[in-house]
This record gives C-alpha cells, structure tokens and sequence, in this order.
C-alpha cells in the first residue's frame, strides 16, 4: 500500500515537468504573438489619435479591447 502512495508524487511530478517543458517548447511562439498583439494595439492607438481621438480618449479605447 505505500508503494501506491509514493507512485502518486512522482506522476504529478512528472506531470508539471512535462507542463514546463511545453510551455518552453511554446515560449518562442508565445513572444512572437505578443509582439504582433502590440504593434497591432499600437497601430490601433495611432489611428484613434489621427481620427481626432486625444491620446487619453485613444487610450481609454484601446483600453476596452480585450
């Protein structure tokens, strides 16, 4: 009955090893998306402020895109 017990730490172990190991596979990817997602969020900004928007005004939109 022990043996059962201590197998049980070693699956989640190595169950969030493998979750970290995913997630640097993905880390490269993840921060190539978040670029684009800023340079598109700062895109947006500039045309709210070239249609009339003041920065705040501009900011406050962006603001409310999730």
């Amino acid at each position: 009955m022990t043996d059962k017990i201590r197998e049980i730490p070693n699956l989640e172990r190595d169950a969030i090893k493998g979750a970290f190991a995913e997630f640097a596979r993905m880390l490269p990817e993840l921060a190539a998306n978040a670029a684009t997602i800023a340079r598109a969020r700062r895109d947006l900004f500039n045309a709210y402020v070239a249609a009339g928007f003041t920065e705040p005004q501009a900011l406050e939109l962006c603001r409310s895109i999730p």
